[in-house]
């Protein structure tokens, strides 16, 4: 029973450690985080644009009749978003069963989670970020995975099956609907006080 009870208190030390240590050091891209221990966590059953030129650039460029220009504009803005919400801040990651036999890591070596947050006060945000964050369920609930898709800055990396799957597909379809977020159809020009990155007139970057 002693020994029971010493591995439950020291697997409670390591999750409260871990919870306050873990923060966020750098956005690297909308669906992709830099943690302070180092780690790179891809944010599952999330897909951004690119912003830096990579294969997947091309690929994602040719598929949706977009110019590369106007996808990394995009995932620039989706990177910003994503920035204002979490960059250095605490978070605390959930895992997928189905990826453990792989240590919840993809070919690339990043670490396959969902990330949660204790949410800022709207009024820390810059106004623009706010708009579209403040007023989503999942801000509230403070799960960023699903905000990325609900306020219109990602949309559901469907690929493979995931717990969040149909609520992920939800979220992207009522983004899209309302015109949050990149989906808006208007262009969006950058703002010297907000800070905000240009996008131009926007259309899904998604491959079919």
């Amino acid at each position: 029973m002693a020994r029971a009870l010493s591995l439950l208190l020291s697997l409670f030390i390591a999750v409260s450690v871990q919870a306050a240590d873990l923060t966020v050091k750098r956005v690297v891209d909308g669906d992709t985080l830099l943690l302070s221990d180092g780690q790179r966590v891809r944010l599952i059953g999330v897909d951004t644009p690119e912003h830096h030129p990579s294969a997947k650039l091309k690929k994602d460029a040719g598929g949706s009749k977009r110019r590369a220009a106007v996808i990394r504009a995009l995932g620039k803005r989706a990177t910003g978003f994503v920035t204002q919400i979490v960059k250095g801040r605490a978070i605390t990651m959930a895992y997928e069963k189905s990826n453990a036999s792989r240590g919840h890591r993809d070919r690339y070596g990043r670490t396959l989670a969902y990330v949660h947050f204790k949410p800022a006060p709207c009024d820390e945000l810059e106004l623009w970020a706010a708009d579209d964050a403040c007023e989503a369920a999942a801000y509230e609930e403070g799960f960023l995975n699903a905000l990325i898709i609900e306020a219109g800055y990602g949309s559901a990396y469907t690929k493979f099956p995931f717990r969040y799957l149909e609520r992920f597909r939800r979220l992207e379809a009522e983004a899209r609907r309302n015109n949050r977020g990149l989906w808006r159809p208007e262009p969006q020009a950058a703002s010297a006080t907000t800070q905000e990155p240009a996008v131009p007139q926007n259309v899904s970057w998604v491959v079919p």
